[in-house]
């Protein structure tokens, strides 16, 4: 995200040099107005131009908004020549699942261009979580999270944290967006408190190869108790995002592949997890906390989670051991403080291949 408001902070800045001289135009368009400052007349004259720079404004916000118009209208007309025959507005739980970015578009342009970054989104009924990171490194770029509501096509949002100081300082000011739905494709455009625009373009993941995030690699079959060169994981090793690959019963056991589709956001002392399901594309659960790490140690602390089953988790240590095998696996092991155990085997994504 960072990077998107790098890049639309230019258009930002386009903008006010078009004001600006509009501006000028105004003021210097009409020099008789802007000399008369003497003699019995002149107040009558200033309320005579003040009158109609007030009409000029009026006229060219008219036309501005039946520009919008217009140009809502045609790129309607553009996306149905493209492909896209049943655009509807999005209600109720059209949204609900796991999407991915698939193209944006910037200055008002008619095409949508493929962003340079990776970013997943995560909805809720009723709220949402945004994640962004570069294809090359996995480095986590942004993550962003909020609540919103839905109705008849208008999308009502606010964040409520994140790892961006963009965003963090318009955290709680609302915010509407216009949401189309067509098929699997998701139309979501408009402009959040600080003036940064988005116009973006999400395909719904819901089946397990569309749900395999862009350079990662073949998967391997989990390992059946056996491990080659451990050691323990140290400050660092877990920064990136990671692939549940495997889960086992009992230690020595043979790990077996998970029911969900589970990944794991770790910045150097926070993590994020989101669970759903590979055929439906329906989350099962998000959650997230801080930890810290040391000589293969991970301790711990939930700091909210949407799983019943798991919020009285919310507040309390924990402590796991974590051990890497090269630089794709993390053997996670340990037990909350609800008795529940996991053994867990993951994969880091998003390697320079």
């Amino acid at each position: 995200m960072r990077g998107r408001f790098v890049a639309k902070r230019a258009w930002l800045w386009a903008g006010l040099g078009i004001a600006l001289g509009l501006g000028i135009v105004l003021y210097t368009g009409r020099p008789w107005e802007a000399r008369a400052t003497e003699g019995p007349e002149s107040e009558y004259q200033t309320r005579e131009t003040i009158a109609s720079a007030r009409a000029l404004v009026a006229k060219l916000e008219a036309q501005l908004h039946l520009t919008e118009s217009s140009l809502e209208k045609a790129r309607e007309l553009l996306a149905k020549l493209e492909g896209v025959t049943n655009l509807k507005n999005a209600t109720g739980n059209d949204l609900v699942g796991f999407w991915r970015l698939v193209g944006e578009r910037t200055g008002g342009g008619d095409e949508f261009h493929r962003p340079p970054y990776v970013l997943y989104r995560i909805m809720l009924p009723d709220r949402f979580l945004n994640i962004d990171f570069d294809p090359n490194t996995g480095k986590v770029l942004d993550w962003t999270g909020g609540s919103y509501s839905l109705k008849d096509g208008t999308y009502t949002g606010h964040y409520d944290y994140s790892n961006s100081e963009a965003v963090r300082a318009i955290i709680g000011k609302g915010y509407k967006f216009t949401s189309k739905i067509e098929g699997d494709r998701w139309y979501h455009a408009g402009t959040i408190p600080n003036g940064v625009r988005f116009d973006d373009l999400y395909e719904r993941v819901k089946k397990p190869e569309q749900a395999t995030l862009e350079g990662e690699g073949p998967h391997r079959q989990p390992a059946l108790g056996r491990f080659g060169d451990l050691r323990n994981a140290e400050e660092g090793d877990l920064v990136g995002i990671w692939r549940l690959v495997g889960q086992r019963k009992g230690e020595g056991g043979e790990f077996h592949t998970p029911r969900y589709e589970t990944y794991r956001l770790t910045t150097p002392n926070r993590f994020l997890l989101i669970s759903f399901d590979p055929k439906t594309g329906k989350d099962f659960q998000w959650a997230g906390g801080t930890y810290s790490i040391k000589n293969g140690v991970d301790t711990g602390r939930f700091e909210c989670s949407t799983r019943e089953e798991s919020r009285d988790l919310v507040g309390k240590e924990f402590t796991f051991t974590s051990t890497i095998e090269g630089d794709r696996l993390w053997h996670f092991a340990g037990t909350l403080p609800n008795g529940w155990r996991l053994d867990l085997l993951w994969e880091r994504i998003n390697l320079p291949r």
